[in-house]
């Protein structure tokens, strides 16, 4: 829908409601119907999720551009000391996750398990 399109594009919702051709006050109206803002909200999950796939595919690229600055020797050390942080950082983020995510695996067997014995 155009005026969706508008308002995940737009800085505010007047340059929002100019782009879709609608008038603010009928902007404003559509934004109070719960149709309306089910959709909007559908469209910005779709758009988050996107962005997340972007994201997901350029982390390879990302994690060479890291490597090839740490081995590099010509770089500064600064350089070279942010890319190995960064690094680092992330990798530990994500034993992190991998770590929640096991517990909450384990938390549901466990939920799942008690709900069988008391019904």
């Amino acid at each position: 829908m155009k005026v969706i399109q508008a308002i995940l594009t737009s800085d505010t919702m007047e340059k929002a409601s100019e782009q879709a051709g609608v008038s603010r006050g009928t902007l404003y109206r559509w934004l109070k119907e719960d149709l309306f803002k089910n959709e909007l909200k559908k469209a910005r999950q779709q758009l988050v999720e996107q962005s997340g796939l972007k994201l997901q595919r350029a982390m390879g690229q990302a994690i060479k551009t890291l490597l090839e600055i740490c081995k590099d020797k010509d770089a500064t050390a600064g350089a070279r000391v942010s890319a190995a942080r960064s690094i680092l950082e992330n990798a530990f983020k994500v034993a992190d996750s991998e770590e929640l995510e096991e517990k909450v695996r384990r938390l549901e067997e466990m939920v799942k398990r008690l709900s069988h014995r008391m019904f």
